[in-house]
């Protein structure tokens, strides 16, 4: 079950109350701790080996979040992080701090006003809530205070930050979560395909998604541009342009020993690259044919005839080109699966 939805099972517990007991069970529908105390509870339920500190204090904790490497601005922080805070001046007892789960991505209100969800365990609620909490913030995005009741105008001017603690195990060869690790299924000796060029979107590189690293690791003669504006290349392009033709084996074999061109990125952002720069448009162009629908079902693509990811493009590419060769393309495919399978557990464990 995803951690939304336990969050959600929690704070709809009948037997619930704020106490500095660990108790939590989705069995009997019953909790009875803090803020700082849930988050430990969580563990035994949510598998994850992240590194935490055993005190119960939120003061404690927010010092080893800090140390471990907190995130300070609004603009990194995530569904599922802790958002944490603590007093300026620790009591020798008592609430030294608070903490509570991101529930949602924040919606800005103003320059320094950031609106969003979270789940906590609080007295005042006599247990857990889901509710609406504003962050405040300087201009350029850091957290400087919070103001937790919406109607009151209250602002609590402290040092706030967010923590990823729900997370995987990584991989230290790759710095994946094990979920999306491939490391042990590629192939020792790397494959020679037709040699490749793509030219990605920059924001691409850096996403969870992206399926040219797959690519990367299986073959031989590829170059992968991270830009918007590409230098020329001498190379056939595979895009649905307005002059590209259906690709085949006997409409490509003139191009056999050219470089094949991919623009890699959504369709908005592939079209961008392939409008900014001119001198792709003069190149021989080609278009997939009719294909099966996309397995990529992670990630949303526009609603448009033939939408793939890249790796399947070139994946259909090799088999059309090079047909009676398939078995030694399948390995790019079944990698594609093995990450989408670990893409969608990690979904359904994260939400």
């Amino acid at each position: 079950m995803p951690l939304s939805n336990v969050l959600r099972e929690i704070s709809q517990f009948t037997h619930q109350s704020f106490s500095r007991e660990r108790i939590l069970s989705l069995e009997n529908k019953n909790l009875s701790t803090d803020c700082s105390g849930v988050i430990h509870c969580l563990k035994d339920i949510i598998p994850i080996k992240s590194p935490f500190p055993h005190s119960f204090k939120a003061s404690d904790i927010f010092d080893f979040c800090l140390e471990e490497g907190a995130k300070e601005n609004i603009f990194n922080l995530r569904k599922n992080d802790l958002i944490i805070w603590k007093k300026q001046i620790i009591p020798k007892s008592g609430d030294t701090g608070h903490i509570c789960i991101l529930m949602s991505r924040p919606i800005k209100l103003d320059e320094s006003h950031w609106r969003v969800q979270v789940f906590e365990v609080s007295k005042g609620a006599s247990g857990s809530t889901i509710r609406d909490i504003t962050l405040i913030t300087e201009k350029d995005g850091v957290l400087t205070g919070v103001q937790w009741h919406p109607n009151t105008k209250k602002v609590k001017k402290t040092k706030v930050i967010g923590f990823n603690y729900f997370k995987t195990p990584t991989c230290r060869h790759c710095m994946r979560s094990t979920f999306l690790c491939l490391c042990d299924h590629l192939p020792k000796i790397k494959i020679d395909f037709h040699p490749l060029v793509i030219l990605r979107q920059p924001q691409e590189a850096n996403h969870p998604h992206n399926s040219v690293d797959i690519i990367k690791h299986v073959q031989t003669r590829i170059e992968v541009i991270d830009t918007i504006k590409a230098p020329e290349i001498e190379g056939v392009l595979l895009y649905p342009s307005p002059h590209s033709i259906t690709l085949s084996k006997e409409s490509f074999e003139p191009y056999l020993n050219k470089k094949l061109i991919l623009l890699d990125g959504t369709w908005r952002k592939a079209n961008k690259i392939y409008l900014l720069n001119n001198h792709l448009k003069d190149l021989p162009s080609f278009h997939l044919p009719p294909l099966p629908p996309s397995i990529y079902r992670v990630r949303k693509f526009v609603k448009k005839k033939n939408s793939l990811s890249t790796l399947e493009a070139y994946y259909h590419f090799l088999n059309i080109i090079y047909e009676g060769e398939e078995d030694k393309h399948e390995i790019l495919i079944e990698l594609f699966k093995k990450r989408i399978e670990g893409e969608i557990k990690l979904r359904n464990l994260f939400g």
